[in-house]
């Protein structure tokens, strides 16, 4: 089941999943409300929060989810997903090399920091602690006048 938690007029949408996504919640629930805010803003800002029972998509929500993400390939700013379930985090983790936008990974009572990193403006420098190493990543392009402001 998808559930829009909150819909911002700056373009994020977060939503709350549970259960199995079907083909049926993904077109008829986040299919809408995605195009509204391509519509309205461009590119959307995407935050999902998975429940503790969330087990996955059916074979018609995948193919949906394919769909969009080809049709709308860099329509997307941002997309934050916060869950607990370690398969999912891999799953995550090994596509953001490839996704057109920032994407992050966060822990469930970690949640506001993802609602947090979503708004942070280009530019921000996003430093995740990844245990036996830290990761820094730079968002969007750095200006020199920044750096040197700060000199």
């Amino acid at each position: 089941m998808i559930r829009i938690a909150e819909l911002r007029d700056s373009g994020t949408l977060e939503i709350e999943v549970s259960g199995k996504i079907t083909g049926s919640d993904y077109n008829e629930v986040l299919v809408p409300s995605i195009q509204s805010l391509f519509r309205d803003f461009g590119k959307v800002k995407l935050i999902m929060i998975l429940k503790g029972d969330y087990n996955g998509f059916d074979f018609q929500a995948m193919w949906s989810d394919l769909k969009m993400s080809f049709l709308h390939w860099n329509s997307f700013e941002r997309i934050a997903i916060v869950t607990d379930k370690s398969w999912v985090k891999n799953i995550y983790h090994h596509f953001s090399a490839i996704m057109p936008c920032p994407t992050s990974v966060f822990d469930v009572a970690e949640a506001d920091d993802a609602r947090r990193w979503i708004q942070e403006s280009l530019g921000a420098v996003h430093i995740h602690n990844r245990g036996s190493y830290i990761e820094i990543r730079p968002m969007g392009e750095i200006d020199q006048a920044i750096l040197e402001a700060g000199q």
